[in-house]
């Protein structure tokens, strides 16, 4: 094992995985283990920024990152591959190439997957769950050139994705009309907070948005959605954005190692039945104390911090910390852009703000994240800007 006595196997290179590495760093753990990284892209993805890519606001390099270069620095080996299958008995991960890897540590990050319809999706329609996925709507969005743009799923995602249709279209002088069908009964239900969702609501349908809500598509079709109680919509354009489920590997666990579908971990971000195996981010359900965590990109980074420090106390023989859930279901905090320089703040159950500043300090939050990620991969004050944007 490279002169190292133990191997810890990290999985995915996106908020989970990145706070693992940001745990290991402070707890100079990169010098003490061999760490391999397992990903088939090797690039984290600030996709809290991604659906701005459909009205070019921001660009891919912007908020993409090689990690491959830097975790080579660091002292840390990517295998660029997808894992397929864990198993977490033997405590082996299989992957796509048909190699298996042992490890003493294992630190699950691979988020999920778009939940898709019976039949999937038709050739104009995709799903906006990653930023090749999001930038393929664009394409589709061009190819469209104006009339009806559907979008399925009222979430965080789907109004985001909703506002940056409609600033595209008005950039450009076409005529995009913004139909959002959400299954549940009101908008942005997965914020926790009716008055933000009526909110969001209220400001997209007063720059053109129609909602349909209360009725679920069933099945897509070129260019035309059925939904549940038979209505046909036609679109030119699609997206995607109905919910997440666990990826392949964690649909493909025993039940004793998962909650419902996705994997059950104990506070300490352990798999619960699984030794030397912890997990983190969307692939996970963490309940502390009734509070359920969110699936959120910075709940996720704080679990993976969590999991490093645990895998060193391990090491040091030291009691385990408990991981204190900081974005929960039941007490929701969140930053919804709407287009036009809006954004919709959600804090607990009763407050909300729509306006310019809960825009800013969303984009604050995303320039001040990406820099201190150049800091952490070793970029130098003195690089150039195109090397600093990766």
């Amino acid at each position: 094992m490279s002169g190292h006595d133990k191997r810890l196997l990290v999985l995915g290179t996106g908020f989970a995985a990145l706070g693992v590495l940001r745990g290991l760093t402070r707890r100079d753990l990169l010098d003490r283990l061999e760490v391999l990284f397992v990903s088939s892209s090797g690039s984290f993805e600030y996709l809290p920024s991604a659906p701005e890519l459909v009205s070019d606001k921001v660009t891919r390099e912007e908020i993409r990152r090689d990690l491959s270069h830097a975790l080579k620095m660091l002292g840390a080996e990517l295998v660029r591959a997808r894992a397929t299958e864990l198993q977490l008995e033997d405590r082996r991960v299989s992957l796509e190439t048909g190699e298996v890897l042992d490890y003493d540590y294992l630190a699950v990050g691979i988020g999920a997957r778009p939940w898709m319809p019976p039949g999937g999706l038709p050739s104009s329609a995709t799903t906006t769950y990653r930023v090749d996925d999001t930038l393929r709507f664009r394409q589709l969005l061009s190819e469209a050139s104006g009339g009806t743009v559907l979008i399925v799923g009222a979430g965080l995602t789907g109004v985001e994705v909703a506002g940056e249709v409609v600033d595209l279209g008005e950039r450009l002088g076409v005529d995009y009309r913004v139909t959002i069908v959400e299954k549940l009964e009101r908008a942005a239900p997965c914020m926790g907070n009716a008055r933000a969702g009526e909110l969001a609501k209220s400001f997209l349908e007063s720059r053109g948005v129609r909602f349909i809500l209360g009725r679920g598509v069933e099945r897509m079709e070129e260019g035309r959605a059925i939904l549940e109680d038979g209505e046909e919509l036609e679109f030119e354009a699609a997206a995607w954005t109905a919910g997440v489920v666990p990826p392949e590997p964690v649909e493909r666990l025993p039940r004793k190692y998962k909650r419902g579908r996705f994997m059950a971990v104990d506070e300490y971000m352990r798999v619960i039945g699984a030794q030397g195996a912890y997990a983190a981010g969307d692939c996970v359900h963490l309940e502390v104390g009734g509070r359920w965590a969110a699936k959120m990109a910075e709940e996720a980074m704080f679990q993976g911090e969590t999991i490093a420090e645990n895998i060193w106390r391990e090491l040091r023989g030291l009691p385990l910390r408990g991981h204190k859930i900081r974005f929960s279901v039941q007490s929701p905090r969140c930053l919804v852009s709407l287009g036009a320089g809006r954004a919709v703040l959600a804090y607990g159950k009763r407050i909300a703000l729509l306006g310019r500043f809960p825009y800013m300090l969303k984009k604050r939050i995303e320039r001040r994240f990406m820099a201190e990620l150049d800091e952490l991969l070793g970029r130098l004050p003195g690089s150039s800007a195109r090397e600093r944007q990766g």
